[in-house]
């Protein structure tokens, strides 16, 4: 499956951007801080993440130079750490932005489910009645992947890395790729990014051998989806610690150092209004707008699924900020001295304080979701054209929305929507013509 054109577009995103970077002095993407995107799971709603990242690149000129992803998250991931880094910062977001226009077009060049997976005949009575190991086939997703993600470009991308679960024994893995190297034979990282989208039952788990030699030869791993313990691969930014005299222990989400960081931008994909919020409100129906009781057995279920699917998404990000805020405390209580703090302290980051590198400070982190929940998980898989375009907007304004909030920018929420406004009238006329 091809990208969307960008023809004619893409030429003037560097004078836009020198215009938001020359007005907007207060932008956190202008401070030459070197920056993580983290992305989360959620099927369809990758094109919420899709619309966040385009306001956040293209409109006010963040460069990132790490990704992470699990799910449609390391998808997306995958698609922007493709884009060459650079020594000129210029180049190097333009290079960046190239690969969100880009992102965004293929969001948009979805029409429906078929272009992610093909429904086996009978599928749920087959795996119900007679054990058949799947209900879809995900080999349109394979393409995709195929298409869009050139481990060539990956080599002269960004560093990445993606979450997955191994199904064996349940436990979660990151693997990146980074540069030429990989933490998994390098012919095999597309199998992993693929297997990161797959929940089991939904679809056939891959079988990768676990080294990189003929399979026979090599013992097999059923790999599925990373969000059956992770939703938001934040937390390998982090190191569990002993004694602060002492290297910490990577936590084992991390499969290696990330380099320096000073900022985590986080895109999640389901309502979180900050530490300490478990709520999960019933979604959004234009029909019963203020309802407050469902009837409804499959409406019932599809909820219950969803709230306790959003278990480990709320977790991962309460960890992440119950991790930062220990920082911050760290920071001041003790500023910036080189003596061990008695007993050690429980947590680092990648953020290294220059003048002490066995001490870390907090990370600045941008948290971005929506505001309220408008996808049911039952269309999670349908891939609507019509709710792809709303998830887009959504993002691109929720994006907004944090800009302004958290630091102060001027609303930039027209050019969202002349911008995907713009996309609908256009599927508009198309169907109109036909």
């Amino acid at each position: 499956m091809a990208f969307t054109s960008i023809s004619g577009r893409f030429l003037v995103i560097p004078a836009v951007l020198a215009i938001a970077i020359a007005t907007n002095a207060q932008n956190p993407c202008v401070n030459g801080d070197y920056r993580a995107l983290i992305l989360s799971g959620g099927g369809l709603k990758g094109a919420f993440e899709a619309g966040a990242v385009y306001h956040l690149v293209v409109q006010r000129g963040c460069d990132f130079h790490d990704f992470a992803g699990i799910s449609v998250g390391a998808l997306n991931a995958a698609v922007l750490a493709q884009a060459p880094p650079s020594k000129d910062e210029t180049e190097s977001l333009a290079n960046l932005a190239h690969r969100s226009e880009q992102l965004v077009g293929l969001w948009e060049s979805f029409k429906g489910p078929r272009d992610i997976l093909r429904h086996h005949r009978f599928g749920t009575v087959r795996t119900m009645a007679f054990g058949a190991e799947a209900i879809n086939d995900f080999s349109p997703l394979r393409r995709v992947i195929e298409a869009n993600v050139l481990l060539t470009d990956l080599a002269a991308g960004r560093p990445l890395r993606i979450g997955v679960t191994l199904f064996r024994d349940s436990r979660y893995h990151e693997i990146e790729f980074k540069g030429t190297s990989s933490t998994v034979p390098r012919a095999r990282f597309l199998e992993y990014l693929y297997a990161s989208a797959v929940l089991p039952v939904v679809a056939r788990m891959p079988r990768i051998p676990d080294r990189d030699e003929e399979p026979d030869k090599a013992r097999a791993r059923q790999v599925a989806d990373g969000s059956l313990r992770h939703v938001v691969p934040v937390m390998s930014y982090f190191m569990d610690c002993g004694q602060v005299s002492q290297a910490c222990e990577r936590s084992s989400a991390a499969m290696a150092a990330h380099t320096s960081l000073q900022q985590l931008f986080v895109i999640g994909t389901s309502p979180y209004r900050g530490p300490g919020d478990d709520s999960l409100p019933i979604p959004v129906d234009a029909r019963h707008p203020n309802r407050t009781v469902v009837t409804r057995g499959p409406e019932i279920m599809a909820h219950t699924i969803a709230a306790m699917a959003d278990t480990p998404y709320r977790a991962d990000l309460e960890a992440m900020w119950r991790a930062n805020d220990e920082l911050q405390w760290r920071l001041r209580a003790y500023g910036h001295t080189a003596e061990p703090i008695p007993g050690g302290f429980p947590v680092e980051s990648f953020n290294f304080d220059a003048a002490d590198p066995l001490l870390s400070r907090p990370y600045t982190i941008a948290l971005i979701t929506p505001q309220k929940e408008t996808v049911t998980i039952g269309d999670l898989s349908s891939f609507s054209r019509t709710t792809i375009r709303q998830q887009l907007l959504d993002g691109c304004l929720a994006a907004d929305a944090l800009m302004q909030a958290q630091f102060g920018l001027d609303s930039m929420a027209n050019s969202c929507r002349e911008r995907f406004a713009a996309e609908r009238r256009q599927v508009a006329g198309l169907r109109a013509a036909r």
